[in-house]
């Protein structure tokens, strides 16, 4: 499967195809390009070049949200020029198009400039108007085309339809105002996550009280308020969270003010967010430079970002970090070791880490729940918006705000489609059972849902795999109708990946369970599973029998079915059974997020 890497430029100087650079007076550098997308094609159609075929109208120009259509996410990487697409670098060479779309939040009704240069040839769309095209065999090299883009206050959807002939398929995009500055109050996220506080997330501060922070003997913190910011006092030591968390999503808003030219490295508003008082994610001023294991983004000496995705200067970002705390026994034995992702101003820089130890100046690993700390390094880095949403490994049929999926009497509110296995039910439990000849069967709920919280238990017999289909979804126009989306893996062979994440029928593994024992060995066999699945935004996260499996960020599909498969087993005429129970489901809400706690 082809994905294309593009990027887009914030600020408007020349731009040259050359590698990275360290030199922060170079405006062609990364700190200045959006490189976060959603991508779609390649598209192809027989006989027409690379130039012709912008003039055949494909889908995603017609009808962008198209079910047939997959969006997949793509970043940016350091080892390309900076904005730089080499398409050709990811497919043969040939004659084909491909669509790239994001989306711009603008604070005010403006009208910014896009210069783009392409190989061969561009369509632009904003907000679903088209507002240009060429079709030009040239190279890179050349000037780039300059196009108004008008953008409302809000949200606004960027696409474009990127030409490949004979050349290099490359492209890249800059974003400004009329005069060659930066443009202002604009930022890119292709999820459109707007950081609003779920409604029942913890807030650690919200513009006015620091009363959820104390210094690390318990002290109030000797840091600032001002206009609705948490300023570091140089001096006055760390911010320590009153409360002890485990698994968590940390949302947190950060600027780091600009510093004196001769300032570099390390002494550039150096910060940085200690998760569990152990594990660094840094906080630095390194707009412009290459990704590196002390830079903004990086788990401290440990893992650099993939990108660096900093802001100038005097620029809001944000931080959107998931983490699975380590696992001890009874006795303080480490079982697994913490994980961390890092989605940085909109950006995937850190994707799942393992951290077997402390970084930077952390504390020692230890058993337990630990706090949040925000380092004092010296510089008045300022805060806001930050909030904590907890995340346990299992709630059980009598948490609060759960809605049961199945009755256990009926089948009213679900739907077969597929195959023809059978569904059945014995004493309040849902029983699937294979049918030879047939293909993947799957019992779906009539409603779709967005943000939730699922739980559940199952049972399978040895030799039979399944799974638990999530925003998933069947179109006449997607193969005639196939069950498609994400899977949680239900996986008793060897391999043993329950609660893995897989794409059915589009992409494969998503998010596998290889480096993952402690998950592997979760599984019972023979027995009743519990298997939690929460699915918020573009982040997934599973639990097996309350153990940590997969963590994984994907905005592909926003909204889709629940459903239970029973998959196929040829021409085999003895019945293979898999059975679930207690399924119920918390929505999260679309506006609110609402979080989920204990």
């Amino acid at each position: 499967m082809f994905l294309i890497r593009c990027v887009c430029l914030l600020a408007l100087p020349a731009m040259a195809c050359t590698g990275v650079t360290t030199d922060r007076s170079d405006a062609d550098i990364n700190g200045d390009y959006i490189l976060a997308w959603q991508v779609a094609g390649p598209y192809k159609s027989e006989g027409e070049d690379g130039l012709h075929i912008l003039d055949i109208a494909f889908i995603p120009e017609t009808v962008p949200d198209h079910p047939s259509i997959v969006w997949r996410d793509q970043y940016a990487d350091d080892s390309q020029s900076p904005g730089m697409v080499k398409l050709s670098e990811s497919q043969d060479p040939g004659n084909y198009c491909t669509f790239a779309r994001t989306c711009i939040d603008s604070e005010a009704d403006q009208t910014v400039q896009l210069h783009i240069r392409s190989d061969d040839g561009v369509k632009v769309w904003i907000n679903g108007e088209l507002v240009f095209e060429t079709v030009a065999n040239h190279d890179l090299m050349s000037g780039p085309d300059v196009v108004d883009a008008p953008l409302k206050r809000g949200w606004n959807t960027v696409m474009f339809k990127v030409g490949q002939g004979a050349g290099d398929g490359s492209f890249a995009c800059m974003i400004g105002d009329s005069s060659g500055d930066p443009a202002k109050g604009v930022r890119v996220d292709p999820h459109r996550l707007s950081g609003d506080r779920p409604h029942d997330a913890i807030s650690l501060f919200d513009g006015s009280s620091k009363d959820e922070w104390c210094t690390r003997d318990g002290r109030p913190i000797d840091w600032s308020v001002d206009d609705g910011d948490l300023v570091i006092e140089p001096g006055g030591g760390d911010a320590v969270t009153r409360e002890l968390f485990e698994d968590f999503s940390l949302h947190l808003e950060f600027i780091c003010p600009d510093a004196p030219e001769a300032t570099v490295g390390q002494a550039r508003s150096n910060s940085g967010v200690y998760i569990f008082d152990s594990y660094e994610v840094q906080i630095l001023d390194s707009w412009g430079l290459p990704s590196a294991p002390d830079g903004c983004g990086a788990l401290y000496r440990l893992s650099p970002p993939n990108v660096n995705a900093c802001a100038r200067p005097g620029v809001w970002q944000t931080y959107d970090i998931e983490f699975i705390a380590p696992r001890w026994d009874e006795m303080g034995k480490k079982l697994s070791d913490a994980r961390v992702t890092v989605v940085h101003n909109g950006v995937l820089v850190q994707n799942d880490v393992r951290v077997g130890g402390p970084t930077g100046q952390g504390r020692p690993e230890r058993p337990g729940l630990r706090p949040i700390v925000l380092q004092d390094h010296g510089t008045s880095v300022r805060f806001r918006n930050i909030w904590i949403v907890r995340h346990p490994s299992w709630r059980g049929p009598e948490a609060p705000g759960f809605q049961n999926l199945f009755n256990g009497q009926n089948l009213d509110g679900w739907m077969r489609l597929g195959g023809e296995a059978e569904y059945k039910i014995e004493n309040d439990v849902i029983v699937g059972e294979t049918r030879p000849n047939q293909p993947n069967t799957f019992l779906c709920t009539k409603q779709k849902y967005e943000d939730f919280v699922l739980e559940l238990e199952f049972r399978v017999d040895e030799e039979l795999n399944s799974g638990i289909q999530i925003r998933s979804n069947s179109n006449a126009e997607y193969h005639n109708g196939r069950v498609h989306g994400y899977q949680v893996e239900i996986d008793p062979s060897e391999r043993a990946w329950s609660a893995g994440i897989y794409d059915e029928s589009r992409r494969g593994w998503l998010s596998s369970l290889d480096r993952n024992e402690r998950a592997r060995n979760a599984f019972q066999h023979d027995d009743w599973n519990r298997l939690r699945i929460v699915a918020n935004g573009p982040v997934f996260r599973t639990y097996l029998n309350n153990v940590p499996a997969a963590l994984l960020v994907d905005g592909t599909t926003q909204r889709g079915f629940i459903g239970l498969q029973v998959h196929g087993v040829g021409a085999r005429t003895d019945p293979l059974r898999v059975s679930w129970r207690d399924i119920r489901i918390r929505e999260i809400s679309p506006v609110n997020r609402q979080a989920d706690q204990e």
